[in-house]
C-alpha cells in the first residue's frame, strides 16, 4: 500500500440489497455511521491515492478479479464507486 493512499477511499464488500434490512436493524442500534455509509466490510482502507480516479481503480480491480470456487458468489461481480452516501 502506497503511503500516498487517501482515507477518502476504500475497497469494500457491500452485501446484496436484499440483506440490508437485517443488517441495518443491527447498525441502527450500534453504528453511528448508519445514515452515512451503506452496509459494508472494508477490505483495504485507505485504498488509492488522490491522483487515481475511482473509475480507474474500479477498472483495475475488475480486471484483476479472479473468482475462487470455494467462495460462494451470488450473481456477477459488481464494482461501483461512490463519494459519501446518505442512507435513508
Amino acid at each position: 500500500m502506497s503511503s500516498s493512499a487517501t482515507k477518502l477511499s476504500a475497497l469494500a464488500l457491500v452485501p446484496d440489497v436484499a440483506a440490508w434490512p437485517a443488517i441495518q436493524a443491527l447498525r441502527f442500534a450500534h453504528d453511528r455511521q448508519v445514515r452515512i455509509w451503506p452496509p459494508h466490510i472494508n477490505l483495504l482502507y485507505p485504498f488509492v491515492s488522490e491522483a487515481v480516479s475511482c473509475e480507474t481503480a474500479c477498472q483495475s480491480v475488475a480486471a484483476a478479479w479472479t473468482p475462487k470456487a470455494d467462495i460462494p458468489a451470488k450473481g456477477p461481480l459488481r464494482i461501483h464507486s461512490f463519494l459519501g452516501a446518505r442512507m435513508p
